[in-house]
């Protein structure tokens, strides 16, 4: 007996879309009936839709003001400077693509500290929290990250940053349960006495070669 399913019967149930096709799927409808342009630093233009905007990130609401007819495409500025790249992984953020997704799949993915940047001053709080959370402490970006707990933050944010910090720091010093009560001042000159112990290391490292081949 062939089973068929009907029209009817199959309504309803949403298809399964690959998850790295959903990047690209955003961009074709943005690209499409986009009726915002954002300016990145590096001169590049980037579409989007003023609704999707306006209910992620207060930034956006002042900018869109009701008197706009939205007939005309609308440059904006944004709050902080940010290259295309960090534009375009923000946006996909606003339009549901986590943000560890694109970390995962994309080719040209920037710095997490910087689309954290753009996300924090457009006030987008979802974006800077799945950051937060996916965020890897090390040593390229441990110093960002301990300049910034030295700031206010929501507390949702502070807490999965310092977590992750003081982690990474146990890993780099002989562990203690002290460090989860370290400032950030205190880590930041632990970290800085580090970084000159690793340097004479190498440096000591690089005489050592230098003296075997003269022998």
């Amino acid at each position: 007996m062939h089973l068929r399913r009907s029209f009817c019967e199959t309504e309803g149930i949403p298809p399964k879309i690959p998850k790295r096709q959903q990047s690209h799927l955003v961009d074709a409808l943005v690209d499409q009936s986009g009726d915002v342009q954002l300016l990145g630093q590096d001169g590049s233009v980037h579409t989007a839709h003023s609704s999707i905007l306006v209910e992620s990130a207060p930034y956006f609401q002042a900018l869109l003001s009701k008197n706009w007819s939205g007939e005309n495409t609308k440059d904006l500025s944004l709050p902080v400077p940010a290259t295309g790249e960090t534009i375009k992984t923000f946006l996909k953020g606003l339009y549901g693509v986590p943000i560890g997704l694109q970390a995962q799949v994309g080719k040209n993915f920037p710095q997490l500290e910087d689309v954290y940047r753009l996300a924090d001053a457009c006030g987008a709080r979802q974006i800077c929290l799945q950051i937060v959370h996916c965020l890897e402490v090390s040593e390229a970006n441990v110093s960002w990250w301990i300049d910034w707990l030295k700031e206010e933050h929501a507390p949702d944010e502070y807490e999965a940053v310092k977590k992750k910090v003081c982690s990474f720091m146990k890993s780099s010093f002989a562990p203690a349960d002290l460090w989860d009560f370290f400032e950030p001042d205190t880590m930041q000159a632990l970290w800085e006495v580090r970084q000159g112990d690793s340097r004479a290391q190498r440096a000591l490292e690089k005489s050592r070669g230098k003296t075997k081949v003269a022998q």
